[in-house]
């Protein structure tokens, strides 16, 4: 497993949104900002966006759009990867 941070929105968003659909319903908060920041880039100058990958594919992917709160999705992730974004964090 491995953490990997963003700086770019689309980006962020070819890594982990296919992911994130896969539930959107529960996703649709962090989907939606992706959306946002595609369409905004300037808005999005300091976002913080990570993801945990294993094998090449998202376990759990992490936005957080300050001064808001980290948002988190992870499709029963792991222990070992939410212990890799808390300390990254």
């Amino acid at each position: 497993m491995e953490l990997f941070t963003f700086q770019d929105v689309p980006a962020f968003s070819a890594a982990v949104a296919p992911f994130l659909a896969r539930h959107e319903a529960e996703n649709n908060l962090m989907l939606g900002i992706i959306d946002f920041g595609i369409k905004n880039p300037a808005a999005a100058a300091d976002w913080e966006m990570a993801a945990v990958m294993d094998g090449g594919e998202p376990v759990l992917a992490a936005l957080r759009t300050p001064p808001q709160n980290l948002i988190v999705a992870g499709e029963g992730a792991e222990a070992d990867a939410l212990a890799l974004l808390a300390a990254h964090y």
